[in-house]
């Protein structure tokens, strides 16, 4: 069983008991012998509610009130956007910046949904259709060897993670 794989078994029974967990072994070791790790993932939350649905809910209730937005830089001049939310917010979300991606494809805006939705997002959380003039903390991370003129290596754009 590949490691990723076991670590979401792991991580998905953790609110069994020991004894339900080992009823469920066979069935999700064989299970990750098959899927890919993603689909082990969900096959083993589907397991442990079929198994004990007060703690798959309890575990549920967990999850919905971690919610968190981080900012993640790529490296590449592109950072992503991350919002930890209830599944029915997040979908709502999304929902309502491709309706109106959709809307304006319609009335001829000639842009691809996606990047009509990335500039609605935009929009919407800071108030400017193109966010250029914004007050903002940039973290730029530079090599003490490039500061001291020993070598060149490219500056770090840092993000924010939590």
């Amino acid at each position: 069983m590949a490691q990723s794989a076991a670590k979401h078994i792991v991580h998905a029974t953790e609110p069994l008991t020991a004894e339900q967990r080992r009823g469920l072994d066979a069935q999700l070791t064989d299970l990750a012998r098959d899927l890919t790790p993603g689909e082990v993932r969900k096959a083993a939350a589907r397991a442990v509610a079929a198994a004990d649905p007060a703690a798959a809910e309890k575990r549920a209730r967990k999850a919905r009130a971690r919610k968190a937005v981080r900012a993640v830089m790529n490296g590449d001049g592109t950072g992503a956007v991350v919002a930890q939310l209830p599944a029915e917010q997040a979908l709502a979300c999304w929902q309502a910046l491709d309706h109106q991606a959709r809307g304006m494809r319609g009335d001829g805006d000639e842009r691809s949904i996606d990047h009509l939705m990335c500039d609605l997002l935009v929009e919407r959380v800071t108030g400017q259709s193109e966010a250029t003039n914004l007050n903002l903390e940039v973290g730029v991370v530079i090599a003490a060897s490039t500061v001291l003129g020993s070598d060149d290596w490219p500056a770090k754009l840092v993000g924010h993670s939590g």
